[in-house]
């Protein structure tokens, strides 16, 4: 070891205070009460290499196939050991990858879903506005046929060809399809104020429903045998029913009131249609005469029903079916199947609606849950949306709706 006074020496040149520069003073002193002798640092450390070579001190690099791994104590063995057992365990099961998108936006953790809120209308901007509507669209009149002239100079060849010579010469419809045109351009005036009294709820309602998509996807070597996915909303909203949609979901519809039809002559009817045969003109005067005919609903619901049955009971064993009966209700969740999801074929795609409930949550929180029978535990994911509700002007709502008419 260096005496008293080669460390005093020492001290400035080298920061003894460090282990490696107290090796290398011993180094050092060695080296000067032995000239003769040849010893140098063995190190595979670039710091003492460096030091070393600023005293003057020959180092050695040792090789890095030389260095020897510490040894692991029992608990770090155990804790490898363990590892690849799962690892082992996990290739023996199907792994998932779920995601989802909020009205096609990828979730995250900052992702805000945005709900207009409309104020009532007051009367006086209900009178403007209706006096927009009544303006654009007012109601028809109507001139008084010509008087008979009992001219039989008209050649005609046929009964068909008579009446409709006859009938050219009305130009006024009948009084029976006035008073109803009347009657009904009364009742569209009260619907149009009616509507526009209903249309700023109807849209805040709208706007609470919410587009998402659920992505799942078998990211692993095994197919998901008999796989079902759960699709909740466990805060803040309800699921709608897989056929419903934001456009018809609610029992008032947003779109404007069609003004009634005005009623036409028999000529207008001829002349607008430009029909040139004869037996064109026959067709639709028969049509005139004998009315319109109601059209049959008898089956509709029965034809609905099995195109329902046979989506309920899809044979096919790759495609997700609901489990019982699909929704015709709101739902706090979906429960599907389905007998096999393979593995690394793309994901499978879920596209609902969310309605938000009132009064509006900080919240919409979804949970989404697989299982397999060939999986030991279920999958389950929470996802949190942020709601903030705004107000808006229902002045451009309104004005597009009746540029809509």
């Amino acid at each position: 070891n260096p005496s008293p006074a080669e460390l005093r020496e020492m001290a400035d040149i080298l920061d003894l205070t460090r282990a490696d520069n107290r090796i290398i003073a011993s180094l050092l002193a060695f080296r000067r009460r032995n000239p003769s002798t040849n010893a140098s640092l063995l190190t595979h450390d670039t710091g003492p290499m460096y030091t070393a070579r600023n005293v003057d001190v020959p180092y050695v690099k040792i090789p890095d196939e030389w260095i020897v791994e510490p040894g692991k104590d029992s608990q770090q063995q155990e804790i490898e050991k363990l590892e690849k057992q799962l690892a082992k365990l996990a290739k023996l099961e199907p792994e998932v990858s779920v995601n989802l998108s909020i009205d096609d936006i990828p979730f995250s953790s900052d992702i805000v879903t945005h709900i207009p809120l409309y104020c009532d209308l007051s009367e006086t901007e209900l009178n403007e506005f209706s006096g927009i509507v009544f303006a654009k669209y007012p109601e028809a009149t109507f001139t008084e046929n010509p008087e008979e002239d009992n001219d039989d100079s008209v050649s005609v060849d046929s009964e068909f060809a008579r009446t409709v010579a006859l009938i050219g010469k009305l130009r006024r419809p009948s009084e029976e399809k006035i008073r109803n045109y009347k009657a009904e351009y009364s009742c569209w005036r009260e619907s149009v104020r009616e509507f526009l009294t209903l249309y700023p709820s109807v849209i805040s309602e709208q706007s609470r429903f919410i587009p998402f998509t659920v992505k799942l996807e078998n990211t692993g070597t095994l197919p998901l045998d008999g796989a079902i996915i759960k699709i909740s909303i466990i805060h803040g909203g309800i699921l709608c029913p897989p056929t419903c949609t934001r456009r018809n979901s609610t029992l008032f519809s947003a779109r404007f009131p069609p003004p009634p039809e005005v009623p036409k002559s028999l000529p207008e009817i001829f002349e607008n249609t430009g029909l040139l045969q004869t037996m064109e003109v026959e067709k639709q005067v028969r049509s005139i005469l004998e009315g319109p005919k109601m059209p049959d609903f008898s089956v509709g619901m029965y034809r609905d029903r099995a195109l329902e049955s046979i989506i309920l009971h899809n044979p096919d064993p790759e495609k997700f079916v609901f489990v019982g009966e699909k929704p015709l209700a709101p739902v706090p969740e979906f429960v599907l199947r389905c007998e096999e999801v393979r593995h690394k074929e793309g994901a499978r795609v879920f596209s609902y609606e969310a309605q938000v409930t009132l009064p509006i949550p900080e919240k919409l929180v979804f949970e989404i849950t697989i299982s397999a029978k060939n999986m030991r535990d279920p999958y389950r994911v929470v996802y949190p949306v942020t709601c903030k509700q705004e107000e808006k002007d229902l002045l451009h709502e309104i004005q597009k709706a009746i540029s809509s008419v």
